[in-house]
């Protein structure tokens, strides 16, 4: 079992949900019997030692489980590289930050744990190494999950969680009645190490068989621009579930707190099932991002099928859970009941931090996140100290909180548009991406690859020769540093093999078909043989104007968060006379978001944003999209607009480029045929983009549609004019 495939998500999120929320409940059970056999004081210092790592771990994790799951899938040959970078920092992190945290005041009652009440030295130093050891041991543990789902092994998940809660239970019930806090600990560490070992040897022999295949890394911006909002909206998820028990007893004593600890455990085990259920959309949006939309929404149906009737049970059977526990805990299942209505709607919110995360959106993760513990602490921190059960009324507030936060989400998903519907590819076509070119794939011809490169010009070209030279002296001529040019000759027989043989530049590499391929193939390929992480498509019969790449270049340095930079145009001719100066982009200068240009495109009834040629784009938001659309007539619009579901827009107010307008003339049908197309585009855009788009942008684009489509016709009956007059 993989995972991949049409319910490989299904296969995860329960792989991954069984392996949590096992882990959870039998943490529960384990507390179960340590209660029932060592005194309070006893049971005190193991929870102290417990929590502390506990802690350390869940602080120290950077959220790199939920990283991997979005790269392991593609990183194919550097699955290795990946594991080792990032299981290392996390390794490093937990065990510099627990080191330092037994040097806070108080913290010696946590070695006391396993060294009694009059330690040695000797005895102190092993403490502290093995507290060093458990909280690195944990850290490692808590991302193995997403690791073997990341790999395709999502059942070896729970299967790795059995193993590890057979072993501690089963010291636990070897100790009987001679159970000591010692005991208890090594009960955690033990397990603990044979998972990691285990895992770990696992992850080597899967990552060997991978050693071949291709895929890419994450860059170290792109992927500090994800780990870290997310990483923060993390730490916030751990203080909602591991410090507000403590902020209860800090303001209603140990008795209250303690009764109350118990409660909130069990809507821990219930949280945790949910949130692991819901994180492995990444995985699966990893390996199928054409089907972003569609494994969102089964995820989001199956979370309410498992979760929901575990929470009306738990609603049902809370007296006898409880009781569990002791007579003294059964008082407070009223406040387990409500406390479970309020879980129930922060489903929604738990399904929305896993689309942020499936979707690398780490600042809105992080806003989320937060939002919600900062007011369950508020709640915490308002709750008079009265005669009355302050729990109860925590509990009430608890659910106000999530219904606020659960209104926002379905605000902000009304608000949102929906992303464009991407085009169902053939696996060969798919592979062009991020695989080698399969059969009938383009053959080099001069040059290598520029692996290095920060910035590629991509030219497809096919009976090109007449302008290509052109095209290319405006490429090479630009002053930027890591220029990598890529040209693939789609089996010309023209002069273009001849332009191309004339030039000799160490950053140009020439590929060649053997046979014509349709021309969506063509612009898909070239972009598959280029390296560099900024990418442009210019037609062979477009031009570069000076300073092009390197304003564009400045642009995406300036902010990681774009995804597209386009600047304006020229519109000339077939020789190269000036039709009309610095056209497009109207309306849309500066920083856009999706919905503001979705927006534009619909008022504007057109393409306001233009071609390609003055267009360029992150590689990896291109990946992420699956790359240019089936159709060729909409497929620079398409492109863009799917681009910007993971960045933002610039649009630039300098003219950057030529784009040279036919001079042949283009019959009536063949306008009518493009201006239908345009208008059944814009059309779904704005269906799909509701309430974003609002009817008076759609009446607007309806009027200018028409006008836009004669200034088209006049621009090319002009084009053709000048041309004739040119050559007579």
């Amino acid at each position: 079992m993989t995972g991949a495939g049409k319910d490989g998500s299904l296969h995860d999120g329960l792989a991954m949900a069984l392996a949590s929320g096992g882990s959870a409940l039998v943490g529960m059970l384990g507390w179960i019997l340590a209660a029932r056999v060592l005194d309070t004081a006893e049971l005190g210092l193991a929870t102290a030692f417990v929590s502390a790592f506990l802690l350390i771990a869940g602080a120290t994790e950077l959220n790199v489980g939920i990283g991997l799951l979005r790269w392991l899938p593609g990183a194919g040959g550097s699955s290795r590289r990946l594991l080792v970078t990032a299981l290392g920092a996390v390794a490093a992190l937990s065990g510099t930050v627990a080191a330092l945290y037994l040097l806070l005041p108080g913290t010696a009652v946590i070695i006391r744990a396993v060294t009694g009440t009059a330690p040695s030295a000797t005895a102190n130093a092993a403490g502290v190494g093995l507290f060093v050891l458990t909280a690195v041991l944990y850290a490692l543990f808590q991302q193995q999950d997403f690791v073997l789902v990341g790999l395709g092994r999502p059942w070896w998940a729970p299967t790795r969680t059995l193993l590890f809660a057979v072993g501690r239970l089963g010291i636990v019930l070897a100790a009987g009645a001679s159970l000591t806090t010692e005991i208890v600990v090594l009960s955690w560490v033990a397990p603990l190490l044979a998972c990691v070992a285990l895992v770990g040897l696992q992850a080597v022999v899967l990552t060997r068989r991978r050693r071949r295949a291709p895929g890419r890394l994450p860059a170290l911006r792109e992927a500090a621009g994800f780990l870290g909002p997310t990483y923060l909206g993390q730490v916030a998820t751990s203080v909602l579930f591991n410090q507000v028990p403590l902020l209860v007893v800090l303001r209603f004593g140990p008795e209250v707190g303690g009764r109350f600890f118990l409660v909130w455990q069990a809507v821990t085990v219930v949280d945790v099932l949910a949130t692991y259920f819901a994180a492995s959309l990444a995985a699966g949006v990893a390996r199928e991002p054409g089907r972003a939309d569609e494994l969102s929404r089964a995820v989001r149906r199956r979370l309410l099928v498992l979760v929901g009737p575990a929470l009306v049970l738990g609603a049902l059977l809370a007296e006898p859970v409880l009781a569990l526990f002791g007579p003294a805990y059964t008082a407070e299942a009223w406040v387990l009941r409500i406390l479970l209505l309020g879980l129930g709607l922060r489903l929604l919110v738990v399904h929305r931090l896993a689309e942020h995360q499936a979707h690398g959106r780490g600042l809105r993760f992080a806003r989320l996140a937060t939002a919600t513990t900062v007011g369950v602490v508020a709640v915490v921190a308002l709750v008079p100290a009265g005669p009355a059960d302050p729990l109860v009324t925590f509990a009430v507030g608890f659910v106000g909180v999530q219904v606020l936060a659960a209104g926002a989400v379905l605000l902000r998903r009304r608000r949102d548009p929906a992303p464009l519907p991407r085009p169902t590819q053939e696996p060969e076509e798919t592979t062009t991406v991020t695989e080698p070119l399969a059969a009938a794939a383009p053959v080099l011809v001069t040059g290598r690859p520029r692996t290095g490169a920060r910035v590629a010009v991509c030219i497809p070209v096919h009976q090109g020769g007449r302008h290509l030279a052109a095209t290319l002296r405006s490429v090479l001529d630009q002053d930027v540093a890591g220029l990598e040019v890529v040209v693939l000759d789609n089996a010309s027989t023209d002069e273009t093999p001849a332009v191309l043989a004339g030039f000799d530049d160490a950053r140009l590499t020439v590929w060649r078909h053997d046979e014509t391929v349709d021309m969506v193939t063509n612009f898909r390929r070239v972009v598959a043989l280029s390296h560099a992480p900024l990418v442009k498509i210019l037609p062979a019969d477009d031009l570069l104007e000076p300073g092009c790449l390197a304003s564009a270049v400045a642009a995406f340095d300036a902010d990681p968060g774009l995804a597209l930079v386009v600047g304006r145009k020229h519109l000339v001719d077939e020789h190269g006379r000036v039709l009309a100066r610095g056209r497009f982009l109207r309306g849309l200068a500066g920083v856009h978001s999706r919905p503001a240009v979705v927006r534009r495109v619909v008022r504007s009834g057109a393409n306001p944003i233009g071609a390609d040629a003055a267009a360029t784009f992150r590689r990896d938001a291109y990946d992420a999209v699956g790359g240019y659309p089936d159709d060729a007539g909409l497929a620079d619009l398409d492109l863009w607009l799917r681009l910007l579901e993971h960045g933002r827009f610039l649009g630039q107010t300098a003219t950057v480029a030529r784009f040279r307008v036919s001079g042949q003339a283009a019959s009536a049908a063949t306008h009518r045929r493009d201006y239908r197309a345009q208008r059944a585009f814009t059309a779904d855009i704005a269906r799909r983009s509701r309430p974003v788009v609002r009817r008076r942008d759609v009446v607007a684009g309806r009027v200018h549609a028409p006008l836009a489509r004669r200034r088209r016709e006049l621009l090319y009956a002009v084009a053709g004019v000048s041309s004739r007059l040119r050559s007579v």
